[in-house]
């Protein structure tokens, strides 16, 4: 037998509010102001806490996104069986809470070990909110409605970015310093989304807190008795190590081409604008291309604009392919959240946990072997390298992964 799409129930829909999706929209928007902060003030942060500018202790400094990611994974890990003893609504909530707190104790911070203690909290508060968001939209939203939220609720992350690092640019800099960020920016909109999603995002009706390791098992079985859901975690995993190019390339361009840092920012940000608008319009289409059939375009289409960006001889060449692969790799963003969103219906918030383990896990290892294939071999040996990982998520989309609606029902 086939199933159809799950579509959320009368009483369901009923129940969410017309600010349903700006409320998760915003809550995910809190998640991506911090991680700027360290790009951006890396060697700013290493002086205030070190006193002292050396490679080392900018090395020493990095490793604080290192530990969040580690931290995020083991959180989103964690995170499966809790969707499960817990509403969405307050996970998403304390999601947020967490974002504030970790502003709270940055900006108060004297010494570098309570910066280690309160920077993880943003990867906390992002896994949370990431996961929970999606699989709220999931839950609520008739599925006409879902994927277009999605495109929506899944810029909101970039969106933050965006308008972040404009933020920072102009504000915070050094007139104000890099702390009074956290106070001045973080902290109010992270209480604004708390406040927002309280009165807009509906709870479940029924929670059943003493599950059992059999009922546990039972969702769990939801995601990895499918070899298509399974497969699409794997395929996420690799996707997301791959995605890392977007930080080399404009590192390559630069260099290459001899740019200024001030033009070197001003290509981040025209990518960002470009993968914000893709990721929305990605969500307007899905429906209408399907699921499988755009992620796969969309992933094959990123191997194509970025594969030739350390071949070209000119500078607005590399630029204008960087800024197609934004734009495309919004696509197969959101096309991608709402893929997976799909696999296991009546598992959305422990598919979505692990999903947002795999791609915090994905994207340290893309740092790490990035990195290290960049030393040894430079950037188009590293290119190559990173497209080939995306071509291998596409082809696993593809051949493996299959469209929910033609997905067997379990037995």
């Amino acid at each position: 037998m086939v199933s159809k799409l799950e579509d959320a129930s009368p009483s369901k829909a009923t129940a969410v509010k017309s600010w349903f999706v700006r409320s998760l929209t915003l809550a995910n928007f809190s998640t991506n102001m911090m991680d700027f902060l360290v790009s951006l003030f890396l060697i700013d942060i290493a002086l205030t806490f070190f006193g002292s500018t050396e490679p080392v202790y900018v090395a020493y400094t990095s490793q604080l996104i290192t530990v969040s990611n580690l931290v995020s994974v083991a959180i989103g890990l964690l995170l499966s069986v809790l969707c499960l003893k817990f509403r969405y609504k307050t996970l998403l909530m304390f999601g947020i809470l967490c974002i504030s707190i970790g502003s709270i104790g940055i900006f108060l911070a004297q010494d570098f070990i309570l910066l280690q203690i309160f920077y993880p909290f943003d990867g906390i508060g992002t896994i949370l909110i990431g996961a929970m968001a999606y699989t709220l939209a999931g839950e609520y939203l008739p599925i006409e409605r879902r994927s277009k939220a999605i495109g929506w609720i899944v810029a909101g992350s970039s969106l933050s970015g965006l308008i972040g690092s404009i933020v920072i640019n102009q504000f915070f800099g050094y007139a104000l310093g890099w702390k009074s960020f956290m106070l001045i920016y973080v902290l109010p909109i992270s209480l604004l989304a708390l406040v927002i999603v309280y009165f807009n995002v509906p709870s479940q009706e029924k929670i059943k807190r003493n599950l059992t390791k059999k009922e546990i098992g039972k969702s769990f079985k939801q995601i990895f008795w499918r070899r298509s859901s399974g497969a699409c975690l794997i395929g996420n995993l690799i996707r997301y190590t791959g995605a890392i190019w977007q930080i080399y390339a404009v590192a390559f361009i630069r260099t290459k081409f001899d740019l200024s840092i001030s033009i070197g920012a001003i290509i981040v940000l025209a990518g960002m604008i470009g993968l914000v608008g893709g990721m929305i319009a990605g969500g307007h289409i899905v429906n209408r291309v399907g699921r499988q059939r755009l992620l796969v375009i969309s992933i094959l289409g990123v191997c194509a604009v970025v594969l030739p960006i350390t071949f070209v001889p000119e500078a607005w060449i590399a630029i204008l392919l960087y800024m197609l692969g934004g734009i495309v790799g919004g696509f197969s963003f959101s096309t991608n959240i709402n893929f997976t969103l799909e696999q296991t219906p009546k598992a959305r918030g422990t598919i979505m946990s692990i999903n947002s383990a795999f791609i915090y896990l994905g994207t340290a290892i893309g740092a790490a072997s990035g990195g290290l294939v960049l030393a040894l071999f430079g950037y188009q040996i590293l290119t190559f390298f990173l497209v080939g990982l995306d071509f291998i998520a596409a082809l696993i989309f593809a051949f493996v992964s299959k469209e929910p609606c033609q997905m067997p029902k379990l037995p």
